[in-house]
């Protein structure tokens, strides 16, 4: 990728960069005012209830598999924003089609593992708070049953395009809009062309899409994953109160 056209990306990272901050402020915002009801809908169900147990497993199930991936992401992540911040200030003057290319696979990854797995913990945070989710089965009987773990999810394969138009559904649209499921079909099927060293995905040049995007997809999540702290946080000291009263 030419010099010029890295001035330009940068420069367009620099003019917007305020307005890009402001953006992802107010997803943030959004995003919080979604989540809280339904956290603390479960947050003050009985922990006997079959409801909280639901979600409990599936907050187990998500935090031990985002644990497994966490290392490769903080990298993936921290690569990302060092991008961003650089081009931002005019410190890339070169970039060849291979970068490119590992940006774009930096977001597919990013979208393909968190983003899906985040999707499937909140399809069972809503079930938890008694939105009803149908899986059809491919051969198994019955072809349509409700959906009562995160593993329901995936021994199935539900699409991500179904899980995101169910957030979207019921209350959670703003966390479902920051990832770009379409980009992430493209870059899945290769559906990319390289021009003049540039990659483009539907005419338009992919950089600054997965730059951004990635961008916007990792504050959702941390927004996400400051909700599970709080469940967390919360969950352990009402385990141990009751384990003090009982030693009493």
């Amino acid at each position: 990728m030419s010099e010029k056209i890295l001035k330009q990306i940068g420069k367009e990272l620099g003019t917007r960069r305020q307005q890009i901050e402001k953006k992802l402020e107010q997803k943030k915002k959004e995003i919080a005012s979604e989540l809280k009801p339904f956290f603390d809908s479960v947050m003050s169900m009985d922990r006997e209830s079959a409801e909280f147990k639901l979600f409990l497993n599936a907050y187990k199930y998500y935090i031990g598999k985002m644990s497994r991936s966490l290392s490769i992401t903080e990298f993936m992540m921290a690569d990302l924003q060092a991008t961003v911040e650089n081009l931002a200030k005019g410190r890339i003057r070169e970039m060849n089609p291979r970068d490119v290319v590992n940006f774009v696979f930096y977001y597919f990854s990013l979208i393909e593992v968190w983003g899906n797995s985040a999707c499937d913990f909140l399809v069972m945070l809503l079930v938890a708070n008694k939105r009803a989710f149908h899986i059809e089965r491919s051969y198994k009987t019955p072809r349509i049953k409700h959906a009562h773990s995160m593993e329901d999810l995936e021994e199935e394969r539900v699409p991500l395009t179904t899980k995101l138009n169910f957030l979207m559904d019921n209350g959670i649209s703003s966390f479902a809009s920051t990832i770009d499921n379409q980009f992430r079909n493209d870059i899945a099927h290769l559906n990319f062309n390289v021009e003049e060293n540039m990659i483009y995905v539907r005419g338009k040049p992919t950089l600054l899409t997965a730059l951004l995007g990635g961008t916007e997809f990792l504050e959702a999540n941390n927004t996400l994953m400051n909700y599970i702290e709080r469940f967390s946080d919360k969950t352990y000291r009402s385990s141990s109160s009751k384990k003090g009263d009982r030693n009493k």
